[in-house]
């Protein structure tokens, strides 16, 4: 799919909760809802696109799936494109890592427990028992359509989904759901040659990095839904003496030496912002959002909203179907033959020569106006949509965030910038903060140490390899 369709295409999940009985559910109900679901992970979320790493990060979870023995699901491997650190399996064997939990990982056995762990979840069918339990489990999280101000019809012709978080998870699993996913993992982990107590190291790692970036700790309180990490990582630990690994060689003795090349950070592939100004490279466009907005940038949509929900603005693409001025038309069309309502269609020409057809309606409440302005535009190959909701107070603003609009110049490009993993060689005589500084890494000593999995007790001298951090141009 490429990056315009996935931008432009309007996202509806429906979920359909049956009434559930015991085990009696086929497998059958579980490849159905994870096939449908799949393809909203990869349009919300969307894989990441270095083919040598998720070519890894499959070849490694085939292997553990090798050992399960006879089982109903065909299991697929990805690489999310998410700096944040997770991992996560939803029904019918579709198991999703990202970007920000791979950055963490310094062995194949880490990965091996991981991938081991999320499979489990799968293979006991893990999300139906929960729905079996009565706790809807909220499989994706559902974008909010955008509520119109002359009814919820209108709002629904606008569609825009927006969201305040980026991130799709799973409802959480029970304690004993985790803690039987932990067991079933490491069992499955050591079976294929690896590590079982390996998972332990990349929780405790996503813990304290989590606690170093946020400046704040991790409560026991904070996995109500979970067992506390410590918990789990000494339940591991235990199990490695009632274990017997089985003798394999790992897919690559050179990790981390697969995750050489791979993005850190926001992908500014997908867009990014700098300060309220969003710049997206691969679509070629600029816009900038109103002074102090939070920002949000999703594959469908990127917009900022008014801290007191006063107001929002929302651009996404609505397809190749109709240029910017049948949109607009059809759009006026609709309206009026529904509502009775005159629309006008105001030609607008932005600055760098586009034109765009604004039409504006307005609802006159008891203490303010409300505005729903929606303005369609031709940009490169594709035809997009900018539609805002504000009060009188901030209309002004909102206008002028919606022709901001532009196509990006050379200036814009040589604003960006990209960070990218090296996995480097060091020798006895390096020190660490010599290394870091040496390759320019953008990270500082502290966060340096912990996605290596350095602390006062390390034995620098056996690390052949670690990771650091460049940042180059994005041209």
């Amino acid at each position: 799919m490429n990056t315009f369709s996935r931008f432009s295409r309007s996202l509806t999940i429906v979920l359909v909760f049956a009434t559930l009985v015991g085990c009696s559910v086929s497998p059958d109900y579980d490849k159905e809802i994870g096939a449908k679901n799949a393809k909203v992970v990869e349009i919300q979320m969307g894989i990441y696109d270095l083919d040598s790493l998720q070519t890894y990060v499959s070849a490694v979870g085939y292997r553990l799936v090798s050992h399960l023995g006879e089982q109903p699901f065909k299991f697929e491997f990805h690489v999310i494109d998410d700096p944040m650190p997770n991992a996560f399996a939803i029904p019918g064997g579709y198991i999703y890592i990202t970007r920000g939990l791979l950055m963490l990982m310094n062995t194949e056995d880490e990965l091996a427990g991981v991938l081991g762990h999320e499979i489990s979840h799968v293979t006991q069918r893990h999300s139906v028992k929960q729905m079996q339990s009565s706790v809807v489990p909220g499989l994706l999280e559902v974008p909010g359509n955008i509520v119109g101000v002359v009814s919820s019809d209108l709002g629904n012709l606008i569609n825009a989904p927006i969201s305040t978080s980026n991130q799709l998870f799973l409802a959480g699993y029970s304690r004993s759901h985790e803690t039987e996913a932990d067991t079933l993992g490491a069992t499955l982990a050591a079976k294929a040659g690896y590590k079982p107590a390996a998972m332990g190291d990349v929780l405790t790692r996503m813990n304290t990095s989590i606690e170093y970036i946020t400046d704040q700790s991790i409560e026991k309180s904070y996995f109500d839904s979970h067992p506390y990490t410590p918990e789990r990582v000494k339940n591991l630990n235990q199990m490695k003496g009632k274990l017997t690994i089985a003798s394999s060689q790992p897919i690559d003795a050179a990790f981390p030496q697969p995750l050489d090349g791979m993005t850190v950070g926001e992908n500014p592939n997908k867009g990014v912002f700098i300060d309220q100004q969003f710049i997206h490279p691969t679509l070629k466009f600029v816009i900038d959002f109103p002074n102090e907005w939070t920002t949000v940038n999703q594959p469908l949509s990127v917009g900022a909203f008014e801290d007191k929900q006063q107001g929002l603005v929302v651009l996404s693409g609505v397809g190749n179907n109709y240029d910017a001025k049948q949109n607009a038309d059809r759009f006026k069309f609709a309206i009026e033959d529904r509502y009775n309502l005159e629309v006008k269609i105001i030609p607008t020409t932005l600055s760098d020569g586009t034109v765009g057809y604004l039409t504006t309606l307005k609802s006159d409440g008891e203490d303010t106006t409300n505005f729903l302005n929606q303005m369609w535009l031709d940009h490169n190959e594709g035809t997009y949509r900018v539609a805002s909701l504000a009060t009188e107070l901030l209309q002004e603003s909102v206008l002028e965030s919606m022709n901001s609009f532009r196509a990006m110049s050379q200036q814009d490009y040589d604003k960006l910038t990209v960070k990218t993993l090296k996995v480097v060689d060091i020798d006895s005589s390096d020190s660490l903060e010599a290394l870091n500084k040496q390759y320019s890494s953008h990270i500082d000593l502290e966060l340096f140490k912990i996605i290596n999995g350095i602390d006062e007790n390390s034995d620098t001298t056996e690390m052949p390899k670690v990771k650091v951090v460049i940042e180059q141009s994005y041209q």
